[in-house]
């Protein structure tokens, strides 16, 4: 959990793409001591899966139509990851990794809106250019894939909405995040990336879901983008 309290720095977000329906939610926090859920956090996380309901079928729908836009099939393994959790918390298997990725995963499953967690210094660390460009959302290129776990598995992006480095590659998306700039015990500084509808949402909803995430571990900076 946090240790200190540090002003996060959210890197400039910009659009490349254009879709009238896709609004995103940025929270960036500091200062934290990534490690397991325990104590408070802990009974919270419990409470709020004993509590959770399957978000409407319409917020769903929603969200799949965000990644059906520029023509990727989101289904089977490429489905949302809210999806992913909503069934994981039926089976009972609702994964718990670290404190910020557990806070991020019940808030994606409240919320029904899937989120992207970075570790925000391994991305400065692995592209420079990202204190100058900034980051991007964007559609991914034919033949673009990353690795998504420790086995070097890969998703392929073309035409799945995500977030890049501006000029660079992506790096995040709402199926699966990038294995280079996942959060692990070394991370200090994160950045959650809320991918949502405006069939399903609004700027003030999303913010106030983008505060939920930041206060919980402690509080940080919030956005939401496009900026009005």
């Amino acid at each position: 959990m946090t240790e200190t309290s540090v002003r996060p720095m959210m890197p400039r977000l910009s659009f490349k793409l254009d879709h009238p329906d896709l609004i995103v939610g940025v929270a960036v926090v500091s200062g934290l001591d990534a490690g397991p859920s325990v104590g408070l956090l802990a009974e919270w996380l419990d409470e709020r899966l004993a509590k959770a309901d399957d978000p409407p079928e319409a917020t769903r729908q929603a969200v799949r139509q965000l990644l059906k836009h520029g023509g990727f099939k989101a289904t089977g393994r490429n489905k949302p990851a809210s999806e992913y959790l909503a069934e994981a918390r039926k089976r009972g298997e609702f994964p718990r990794v670290l404190d910020c990725v557990d806070v991020m995963n019940v808030i994606s499953l409240e919320s029904g809106f899937p989120i992207s967690i970075l570790d925000l210094e391994e991305v400065r660390a692995l592209y420079p250019e990202v204190a100058e460009r900034g980051l991007c959302v964007r559609l991914g290129a034919p033949g673009e894939s990353y690795a998504f776990n420790t086995s070097g598995h890969s998703i392929e992006l073309a035409n799945l909405v995500g977030v890049a480095v501006d000029s660079g590659p992506m790096i995040a998306n709402p199926v699966k995040d990038s294995m280079p700039t996942k959060v692990g015990p070394h991370t200090r500084e994160v950045m959650a990336v809320i991918y949502a509808s405006l069939k399903a949402t609004d700027p003030k909803r999303l913010l106030a879901i983008g505060h939920r995430f930041a206060d919980q571990l402690g509080g940080g900076e919030v956005g939401v983008f496009p900026q009005a």
